[in-house]
């Protein structure tokens, strides 16, 4: 009886234990996902190795050359793909958005030269697929370039935004309570507030990237009515 009690306390716990870990990166990062291809033929590569540069992440191919990277920090970063008999492709200039899947693939040759590698600069797609809600991203260096003081200054400035005469922030004629609050995917929204706002208050300098989303939310925003800022 007490290793039946031990064993559903153990699997309780890992339940638990998973479903925090994954609140914890929802929202927060985002994740690479493409089709690695032989070049001369087209077809799917199976195997090759795929390394997000300077982060330790990476995956292997499927036999369809097929792969994805997850948990990403926003940011920008340089793909490297490489695989035994085909020269080694870089992908640069790769912008990796919160809770967003950004499609990059590559083409393969047969080396001819040992040790050679091919850089290829990432484009952004006409049409986002895996995009439903309308949002604004800021990222750091734009945010350093801007002529603002708080990050409420920049805000304001994304379509749909309007700060009042209290420096209350109001998304698509909503209330400003109505506004969810998020810093790395953890609710931080002043709920005892009439007005609203964040319980937390963070200098633009240690802003990754700055995410606003001013309609059509997913289900894991449930607390939000006209908007959200994800910090």
């Amino acid at each position: 009886m007490k290793g039946i009690k031990g064993s559903i306390f153990i699997l309780v716990y890992s339940v638990l234990t998973l479903l925090t870990v994954t609140a914890l990166f929802a929202g927060s990062t985002g994740k690479i996902a493409g089709v690695i291809t032989d070049k001369s033929s087209g077809e799917g590569l199976p195997g090759p190795n795929v390394e997000v540069v300077g982060t330790g992440m990476g995956a292997a191919a499927d036999v369809n050359g097929m792969y994805v990277v997850l948990n990403i920090a926003p940011g920008t970063y340089t793909v490297r793909v490489s695989m035994l008999g085909y020269s080694t492709v870089e992908i640069t200039d790769v912008h990796v958005y919160s809770d967003r899947t950004v499609k990059v693939d590559a083409e393969l040759q047969e080396a001819i030269l040992e040790g050679e590698v091919i850089t290829v600069e990432a484009t952004r797609e006409a049409v986002e697929f895996d995009r439903t809600n309308t949002a604004s991203y800021v990222s750091k260096d734009e945010i350093e370039a801007m002529p603002v003081k708080t990050l409420a200054d920049v805000i304001q400035l994304q379509a749909g935004v309007v700060k009042d005469a209290g420096g209350n922030l109001h998304f698509r004629g909503g209330r400003s309570r109505e506004v969810a609050y998020l810093i790395d995917g953890i609710p931080v929204t002043n709920t005892f507030s009439q007005s609203g706002g964040s319980n937390v208050q963070i200098e633009n300098n240690f802003v990754q990237e700055l995410q606003v989303i001013t309609g059509t939310f997913n289900a894991e925003y449930g607390a939000a009515q006209s908007g959200i800022i994800n910090v």
